[in-house]
């Protein structure tokens, strides 16, 4: 149980949320500015390869590969089930943007926290 809940697995969970407020807002983007659509789109497609990379480096640096899998099943229905819930309380915008300054950090975070 501790390979699914320790601070570097719950780091990536909050990641997760913030990348998956920005996809949505990529996917109902409405505003003006192409250029901060570009950007968006790009710190989208670099969260999702720092996902990716820490999934791969989770599961070969502890040998446990239904962990990993566990922790994207929980990720997925977790950060879902979040972000429904905390996009009632904050716009989804303010989360997206929230998004650019959180999730550097949360990625350092999860990568020096691994066990």
């Amino acid at each position: 149980m501790s390979l699914i809940f320790n601070a570097s697995t719950v780091c990536f969970y909050l990641f997760g949320v913030f990348l998956f407020t920005q996809q949505r807002h990529i996917n109902n983007f409405r505003g003006a500015s192409q250029v901060f659509y570009t950007v968006l789109v790009w710190n989208c497609f670099a969260a999702f390869i720092a996902a990716i990379a820490y999934l791969i480096f989770y599961g070969v640096h502890l040998s446990s590969w239904w962990a990993t899998f566990a922790i994207l099943l929980i990720d997925t229905l977790l950060g879902t089930s979040l972000q429904a819930f905390v996009s009632r309380i904050i716009p989804e915008w303010i989360l997206s943007i929230l998004g650019f300054f959180c999730m550097p950090i949360l990625g350092f975070l999860m990568f020096s926290y691994l066990p």
